[in-house]
């Protein structure tokens, strides 16, 4: 546990008190998420438990109206907000995060909708297939693969 300057105590979990479904739950931080959350500066004045919280220091009835200039601003053409969410689960997937985690981390209630957020790039599929000719397998290995797929 980390206090800032501005008294903003940080752990490695974060309680949503409102999340998608009304029931709020709690979310993992990593290390670089905590780095980030400790470099948040508030501007002078703005007081709460919000830690992006509007000018005003309320929560963002309009997210897109800073959303979008700030993407016009980084260059970063056709992006939504809600595209960070299948990044998040595709990056878990492809750094090998098993089902079970990786729902339980992105707050999903079904592995399908897993399945829905989670992407595996073209990258990590050749990579994927490409462990096949990393590791040939001897002769006989193969023959007694092959026989025993078939009697099954």
């Amino acid at each position: 546990m980390l206090e800032t300057p501005n008294n903003i105590v940080v752990t490695s979990t974060v309680h949503l008190p409102l999340d998608k479904a009304g029931t709020g739950r709690s979310v993992a931080l990593n290390s670089v998420a905590r780095a980030a959350l400790l470099a948040v500066k508030r501007s002078p004045g703005v007081k709460g438990l919000l830690v992006f919280p509007s000018p005003q220091g309320k929560r963002f009835s309009n997210l897109e109206r800073y959303w979008r200039p700030a993407l016009q601003k980084a260059k970063i053409p056709d992006f939504r907000f809600h595209d960070l969410r299948h990044t998040f689960a595709s990056r878990l997937a492809m750094a090998g995060v098993d089902l079970y985690t990786l729902q339980r981390a992105g707050g999903w209630k079904s592995q399908i909708m897993v399945q829905r957020y989670a992407h595996l790039s073209p990258d990590h599929m050749r990579a994927a297939v490409e462990r096949l000719a990393q590791a040939p397998m001897e002769p006989e290995s193969v023959t007694k693969s092959l026989t025993s797929a078939t009697r099954a």
